[in-house]
């Protein structure tokens, strides 16, 4: 049964089908000097993040939502299937133990392996650290595409799962760069921490920031 959350726009499970979509949209929405350098956009690098995502979407506790622009709006029937424009990739509250998630991948060819192994290996390490073994909705990436950026799309992915965190009584946790913690602070989260990381540039060397955010369930959400 498809969602619709908000004017022109359809919430729904993504799919296997759709990751190459998903992947498409993550190079076009994450062009942060950060992304570039650990994952270049190479062909050997999507199909890297094809295969990581095809196995995730099998995890139990993973939960792919994407919003699709009805085809209804765009003439072509009644059918919600329409392009997608926004997608999440959630875990599901369990318990956190010591170990979980702190086995990195093999990382693509074309990576920046020492920088990936780096950064991820920190924010996991502060994930653990912040949230303990209490279970919680955890937000691994949300991407819009460009072009509809400014719809209301990512916030269509956000409230959906964070009105599930409130009826449950879960916080939920994700990391964010510092230009979209503002955003995140609109839906209750608040700054615990942060994972910074240097990265090499043409320049010289950039310091590349995450915030790390938590939302107590129940926390007032603006408009």
């Amino acid at each position: 049964m498809p969602y619709f959350p908000a004017k022109n726009l359809v919430l729904l499970p993504a799919t296997a089908a759709d990751i190459p979509t998903l992947v498409n949209i993550y190079f076009k929405s994450f062009t942060t000097f950060f992304r570039r350098r650990a994952f270049p956009d190479t062909p050997y690098v999507r199909e890297w993040w094809e295969k990581s995502l095809r196995k995730e979407i099998q995890n139990d506790h993973a939960l792919f939502l994407k919003v699709v622009e009805p085809k209804s709006t765009l003439g072509i029937g009644n059918n919600p299937e329409g392009p997608i424009i926004a997608w999440a990739q959630w875990k599901k509250p369990k318990e956190l133990h010591k170990g979980d998630g702190q086995t990195l991948p093999a990382w693509p060819k074309g990576a920046d392996v020492l920088l990936c192994e780096q950064h991820f290996g920190d924010l996991t390490r502060k994930h653990h650290e912040l949230m303990r073994e209490r279970p919680h909705w955890y937000l691994e990436l949300l991407a819009t595409d460009p072009k509809h950026q400014k719809r209301g799309a990512g916030s269509v992915l956000l409230r959906h799962i964070l009105a599930n965190a409130d009826a449950t009584g879960h916080e939920t946790y994700l990391e964010a760069p510092p230009h979209a913690a503002p955003i995140y602070r609109k839906f209750g989260f608040k700054e615990r921490d942060k994972v910074d990381v240097n990265v090499q540039v043409d320049s010289g060397t950039e310091v590349y920031r995450n915030w790390c955010m938590v939302r107590e369930p129940g926390a007032e959400q603006g408009r």
